[in-house]
């Protein structure tokens, strides 16, 4: 395993990005590494300036086509034969209600917020985007979500999400993965602040696990985008 620590969402993929071109396994067109592991320590003041930093590049040719493939999974609640929408599966996702013929859509980011209400140091405050359907029902190998699973813990003043992913493309998606996921980390926080006011969550985490990080060897364009607009930001 790989692990890589930093109070700066750029810093940390471009360190995640680098990892994966320079010691990945070379794999036909590929270069792959299993098992990288990223913690944030995010600050607001520094968020927004990422949230600002990837908008702004996201019209950039060689990152345009990844920013588009992350909006369809990350802000369309519907999804497609193609790939189906994270942020639907986490809104209105109907699973099977166990024991029943029920499949009442499941707000999962509602629920987590109410079930930190009732107990704020449960352990059950997990999301699915993973359903088996999704192997049986693949049209293509990427249709399965790279994002698999959400992980909430709350303990001792800090809350922690934990996003889990099957799998990464570090040129042309993770740096709009980065920025999605942190915005459903600050909506996290923010919805259970207001099921209980009364908990103080002093600071925040952001933990990355990627069973699988892999770049195309003729499609790394984008990171050397990302860095240089990296390197022109930092001088101004």
């Amino acid at each position: 395993m790989y692990f890589i620590q930093s109070e700066r969402f750029l810093d940390a993929y471009l360190r995640c990005a680098e990892h994966v071109v320079n010691e990945g396994r070379r794999k036909s067109d590929m270069n792959e590494v299993q098992d990288l592991a990223c913690l944030i320590s995010p600050q607001l003041a520094e968020w927004t300036e990422f949230v600002a930093f990837v908008e702004r590049i996201s019209q950039d040719e060689n990152l345009k086509h990844g920013a588009q493939k992350a909006k369809r999974a990350y802000e369309r609640l519907s999804g497609n034969i193609t790939k189906p929408s994270y942020i639907g599966r986490l809104k209105q996702y109907p699973f099977l209600k166990v024991g029943t013929n029920d499949f009442t859509p499941i707000d999962q980011l509602a629920l987590v917020a109410e079930k930190f209400g009732e107990a704020p140091q449960s352990s059950n405050l997990s999301l699915s985007v993973f359903h088996p359907s999704d192997l049986r029902d693949a049209y293509r190998p990427g249709y399965v979500p790279c994002l698999s699973f959400i992980d909430v813990k709350y303990r001792d003043g800090e809350l922690r999400t934990k996003f889990f992913f099957r799998s990464c493309d570090f040129a042309e998606v993770a740096l709009f993965d980065f920025l999605h996921c942190s915005r459903i980390h600050f909506s996290i926080m923010e919805n259970f602040k207001e099921q209980r006011p009364d908990v103080d969550i002093r600071e925040s985490k952001i933990l990355f696990f990627f069973s699988r990080a892999f770049t195309y060897k003729r499609k790394r364009e984008p990171i050397t985008a990302i860095r240089n607009a990296a390197a022109l930001a930092s001088e101004t």
